[in-house]
């Protein structure tokens, strides 16, 4: 990308493709020149979301909203998971009583 700054939409979907969350933000990628050199990857979304809903695979969704296009795959986390089941996210929700859980996505 081009040095300066790009609006980009922030999502979270729920397994029933209910909207949990839903920000804009600025993405600003400087420029390349500059000292000390930017690093290569940056982040861009730094935020702690409690979801508050049932069981099950929830997506984080970023886009750009004009000028860039991103490229990506599939980020689902799957929140409230019984330990011991088979598949993405066994046991993470070892001793999840509640169906609020803190969702913290990881973008690679």
């Amino acid at each position: 990308l081009q040095p300066g700054q790009y609006p980009a939409r922030v999502q979270i979907v729920g397994p029933r493709a209910q909207a949990i969350f839903d920000k804009t933000i600025t993405v600003t990628i400087p420029d390349p020149a500059a000292k000390p050199t930017p690093a290569f990857a940056l982040p861009v979304f730094a935020e702690d979301v409690v979801v508050d809903g049932p069981p099950g695979k929830y997506r984080f969704l970023v886009s750009f909203q004009q000028g860039a296009a991103a490229a990506g795959g599939d980020s689902g986390s799957p929140i409230g998971a019984k330990s011991g089941t088979d598949g993405p996210g066994a046991g993470r929700g070892r001793g999840c009583e509640s169906r609020s859980e803190r969702l913290r996505p990881r973008v690679v």
